[in-house]
């Protein structure tokens, strides 16, 4: 486990950080969406990774790989059993122009027993709820309306004009290979001054 100094800090100005709070904490697997003693802005601020749409992720690589010359190792992590979803997931990423995935990340049905949760006040720890802490735990003095549904990402202007830019014919591509290995030629001919400065001395 990697300890979140952050939201440590955040919990102490709040006079939050306490035993009770660390064990809710351990209980729902480093989540603090169902601790309802913690304000909604710091759950808002702070959530662990399966608790972010994927497609914010998605976006995110796809406005870096302009700046990136290979591709780049993008995990998509997803909490759910919807193959329909997780298709479109996927579409999404394929549009917004990622030339490559990594691993899908998911969460299993079961879990390993927090042996450092007391079982006699939560219970067993082995099974993976979708609600992390019962009720017992997510106890507040007034319970919190339910948050309004988030709509699907949708990309920016910059990523919707890379994603819908037309895809290059094969042999589009192919005149351009023949374009790009004519001129290396020329270059290593000495017949054409390279395309760097370190490469004209």
């Amino acid at each position: 486990s990697v300890i979140n100094k952050y939201l440590v800090q955040a919990l102490k100005k709040q006079n939050l950080w306490n035993a009770d709070i660390l064990n809710k904490i351990k209980f729902a697997g480093g989540s603090i969406q169902d601790i309802h003693q913690i304000p909604a802005e710091i759950r808002a601020r702070y959530k662990e990774v399966f608790e972010i749409d994927a497609r914010w992720i998605i976006e995110a690589a796809a406005r870096r790989g302009k700046w990136i010359d290979q591709s780049q190792s993008l995990n998509i992590f997803y909490n759910g059993t919807s193959g329909r979803e997780l298709s479109e997931i996927y579409f999404y990423a394929w549009k917004l122009g990622l030339k490559t995935t990594y691993y899908l990340r998911s969460l299993g049905a079961s879990q390993v027993e927090k042996a450092t949760v007391s079982a006699s006040e939560f219970g067993s720890t082995h099974t993976r709820t979708s609600s992390a802490p019962s009720a017992h735990v997510a106890a507040a003095p007034a319970p919190a309306p339910a948050p309004a549904p988030v709509a699907p990402a949708q990309p920016s202007a910059h990523v919707a004009g890379f994603a819908s830019a037309p895809m290059q014919s094969l042999a589009e591509k192919q005149a351009e290979a023949e374009k790009l290995a004519a001129q290396l030629a020329r270059v290593a001919a000495g017949d054409e001054v390279g395309l760097c400065e370190s490469c004209q001395g």
